[in-house]
């Protein structure tokens, strides 16, 4: 989803260099300017994934603790309408969708890894419990991140993401 969402707003606003941050935000210039829920659950005995996708246009949240953007700011002239950007993620996330049929999870992945900021750098991690910090190595075969420290190397399947040694806490003020 998140690289259908890069391709999409690259493509119509059009922006070069939309990056992916772990697991489910895309950022420009290295803010936030949409970000991504997935929730699993069961409708008549069948399993389904409800995607919620937020992308910023005109407006952008204030007092959270990381930088966010809009795509009017790095637009030139005016920003795409909403039906023109949804029917963009529309037409690639199937067609992602299809190539992952097809071709299986690792060229999304390699896609992603293309994409993505903080691979090989020092991260924190928010976990629900504890705040880690390691090198983000690397993303399994299910798109779990790897992250190295001392302590060896962790698996980690849901967190927030936070540059270098810094934390949530001061995040907000880069």
């Amino acid at each position: 989803v998140a690289v259908a969402v890069a391709d999409a707003i690259e493509a119509v606003a059009p922006i070069a260099g939309a990056e992916l941050k772990w697991p489910n935000d895309i950022l420009l210039d290295g803010g936030k300017v949409s970000g991504i829920l997935l929730e699993t659950t069961e409708h008549q005995g069948r399993h389904a994934l409800v995607i919620g996708i937020g992308v910023n246009i005109v407006s952008k949240p204030q007092g959270v603790d990381y930088r966010a953007t809009r795509l009017i700011d790095h637009s030139a002239g005016e920003a795409p309408g909403i039906a023109q950007l949804a029917a963009a993620i529309d037409e690639r996330f199937w067609r992602l969708l299809q190539h992952y049929r097809e071709n299986g999870f690792l060229p999304i992945r390699a896609a992603w890894l293309e994409r993505a900021v903080g691979l090989g750098e020092t991260i924190t991690v928010r976990l629900p419990n504890e705040e880690i910090s390691g090198i983000f190595e690397d993303l399994d075969e299910n798109g779990a991140l790897i992250l190295r420290n001392d302590a060896g190397s962790r698996i980690i399947s849901a967190g927030d993401v936070f540059f270098g040694h810094r934390g949530p806490s001061n995040a907000a003020r880069d």
